[in-house]
């Protein structure tokens, strides 16, 4: 006869939650100490609570309805019956409600990483993420990829986007639709499900397409079939070819013009960018001639890419080295300068001096006063 010290285990039940209050301040004798699956004759020579948790079976000892074994056979653990349920070994919670995405975690049944609890608690479901994906519930489609504006749809059971959600062909995230010029996206998708094909998502704002203008009440994108172009009568920047996002804007006068840092092109049908700095993009010379290279500077082809246009001073015109602005060469002795290179480029023995080109000593003028020689 062996005696052990073991617990009373009392279950309470509050809706789906059970407790299980341990009392160890109880002895009592149990004469079992023959391992589950060990050969025995009658139940109180089996390990665990014979007659509550273990038995003997046609002469073995097992494990009752709702226990399963220790790893090691020396007591019957009680199955899980919900999510949050106490627990010694994984298998507590496989085998009981929770399933096969559950862990025993920290002494309790807890849903692996790739599930989330069923809203009652009793199982462990798996988190979807796909558009169409199996489900149960619509926590399943909101935990994935189809995140917070899918549910869980009809009798089919599949992930899907709500009635004021939709997803990007091939995609599985749900965007909420647009409901009016300026709001909110992340998509074209969710633009041009209400507001139209002549939307779309720009700088995480619904606008709409160069050609289109916002309809009165600001719901739809609609043909532009009455723009102005630029230098054109206006009273907002939405009648403007181009509308105000291809920087051309409605002046206070009343007239469509580029919007500042921008020049008309040549066609007077768009905006071009004026440029700042020699060997930058540009596709005309007045985007250069306007900027800080000026009037002495053209747009030509990149020697280094022959498809890109860039700003460059003119064959008649120097720059310093680090210096964007374009100067013209001096031609002759007593030509105004501004700086160095004006006039070595054509004439030696020069410098700039108090802002005309002078010949250096030893060098002198010659007579016609056109160049310096020594």
């Amino acid at each position: 006869m062996m005696k052990f010290r073991v617990a009373t285990i009392l279950l309470l039940s509050f809706g789906h939650l059970t407790v299980f209050l341990i009392n160890s301040a109880v002895s009592l004798e149990i004469q079992g100490d023959i391992l589950i699956g060990g050969p025995c004759n009658v139940d109180d020579e089996c390990v665990g609570m014979p007659g509550i948790s273990s038995r003997c079976w046609d002469g073995y000892c097992t494990c009752n309805a709702g226990f399963i074994p220790s790893f090691i056979l020396d007591d019957c653990l009680p199955i899980a019956n919900w999510v949050g349920d106490p627990c010694e070994q994984p298998n507590q919670c496989q085998q009981g409600t929770p399933g096969a995405l559950s862990e025993c975690s920290n002494g309790m049944c807890t849903c692996l990483h790739e599930a989330i609890p069923s809203s009652d608690r009793r199982v462990c479901l798996p988190i979807v993420n796909t558009i169409g994906g199996y489900c149960e519930e619509s926590q399943q489609c909101i935990s994935g990829v189809p995140g917070y504006n899918s549910e869980c749809l009809g009798p089919e059971k599949i992930c899907g986007c709500k009635a004021d959600s939709i997803n990007e062909p091939g995609q599985h995230i749900c965007y909420l639709k647009a409901n009016q010029v300026g709001d909110y996206c992340q998509a074209n998708i969710q633009c041009q499900s209400n507001l139209g094909e002549l939307s779309l998502c720009r700088n995480s704002v619904c606008e709409c397409m160069p050609e289109a203008v916002p309809s009165p009440d600001n719901k739809q994108c609609i043909p532009n079939n009455n723009k102005s172009r630029i230098g054109g009568v206006c009273t907002s920047s939405d009648q403007c070819s181009g509308n105000p996002t291809f920087n051309v804007e409605c002046t206070a006068s009343g007239m469509c013009a580029c919007s500042l840092g921008f020049i008309t092109s040549i066609q007077m049908d768009h905006c071009l960018p004026i440029v700042d700095y020699l060997n930058g993009p540009c596709s005309e010379s007045q985007q250069c001639q306007l900027g800080t290279p000026g009037a002495n500077s053209v747009c030509v082809n990149s020697t280094t890419n022959p498809a890109q246009k860039v700003c460059k001073c003119g064959s008649n015109a120097v720059n310093q080295p680090r210096n964007h602005q374009c100067y013209l060469k001096s031609m002759s002795v007593g030509s105004p300068c501004v700086i160095q290179e004006q006039c070595i480029a054509n004439l030696e023995h020069s410098q700039c001096i108090d802002g005309v080109c002078q010949c250096i000593e030893p060098a002198l003028r010659t007579i016609n006063g056109a160049e310096c020689v020594i």
